[in-house]
């Protein structure tokens, strides 16, 4: 099935190793246009190098949500995919 067009939102990606950046990575190499996401932008340096977009979002705030769909939506048209990987954290 060809994914040129598919357009995936990963949460959970700051780095180094963890599953959503290497989720993200792999989704990229599918074809996919990837939006990579962390509470903090700065944790996911390699995966803009990889050509992944990155967004700030924060799972437990409700404004944060919306502000990464509606970036995502205003720049790519839609969403087709969402990796729900990110746990929220207590601290």
């Amino acid at each position: 099935m060809p994914t040129s067009n598919k357009v995936a939102l990963i949460t959970g990606c700051s780095e180094p190793a963890s599953l959503g950046a290497a989720l993200a990575i792999e989704f990229k190499r599918r074809g996919y246009r990837v939006y990579a996401t962390a509470r903090n932008i700065k944790t996911m340096g390699n995966l803009q190098a990889e050509g992944c977009d990155l967004l700030t979002l924060d799972v437990v705030s409700p404004t944060s949500i919306q502000e990464a769909i509606s970036a995502v939506t205003t720049d790519a048209g839609r969403l087709d995919l969402l990796v729900n990987n990110a746990s929220p954290s207590s601290g």
